[in-house]
């Protein structure tokens, strides 16, 4: 967070207002970066844009709608590392995909609080258990864990989403064990994946 704001503050290009959006917003991504090992793990060619002059809308990864709000943060295959910032659930983007990463620890439980609604954060090395709060998201539809280091039992919680929404369950490639939990209340789920558990 440190290395976020001194970038910010004194060596953004832009030199924002402290009080304007852009200034959040580009904060908030640049720990992001600092935070999963931008400046030592990411691929050069995946973080060419990343702090620079461009706007967020313009980082490679970040897509954003005619207004220049950040609707998605894909950074798959880039090379991050180290825990997941909590200040993803800040961004207030659609989609996080963070698939194929060296992402490491647990899965916060505050991802339960969040507005994403299709969060992928499958190929990383996530230990422990599935965070139960993740069925207290009223806006989650497509939920990608797979292949991870994933372990304990499935949540019972994860079948008891209200609303039911999730379209989409992939918790393959884990070290998942115990009960299945009855998922038939989500009627629009069009793929579920527990397999290699």
């Amino acid at each position: 967070q440190n290395k976020a704001l001194r970038w910010v503050v004194a060596q953004d290009p832009l030199k924002l207002d402290v009080s304007s959006e852009e200034f959040r917003l580009r904060y908030l991504y640049c720990v992001i970066y600092y935070g999963t090992g931008g400046e030592k793990t990411w691929k050069a060619d995946k973080s060419k844009n990343w702090l620079t002059e461009k706007h967020v809308c313009d980082w490679d990864g970040v897509s954003c709608n005619t207004s220049q709000e950040p609707l998605q943060l894909n950074l798959t295959d880039f090379g991050c590392s180290g825990p997941l910032p909590l200040e993803v659930l800040d961004l207030d983007v659609d989609t996080l995909d963070l698939t194929n990463n060296r992402l490491e620890g647990s899965l916060p439980r505050e991802l339960g609080k969040s507005n994403i609604v299709n969060l992928i954060l499958g190929g990383n090395l996530f230990v422990g258990a599935i965070p139960p709060e993740l069925s207290r998201s009223q806006a989650l539809r497509k939920l990608s864990l797979e292949n991870n280091r994933l372990s304990g039992t499935l949540p019972l919680e994860l079948a008891m989403q209200h609303p039911p929404k999730m379209t989409t369950i992939n918790l393959g490639g884990n070290n998942l064990k115990g009960r299945i939990p009855d998922f038939s209340i989500y009627t629009d789920m069009e793929y579920l994946m527990l397999d290699r558990n």
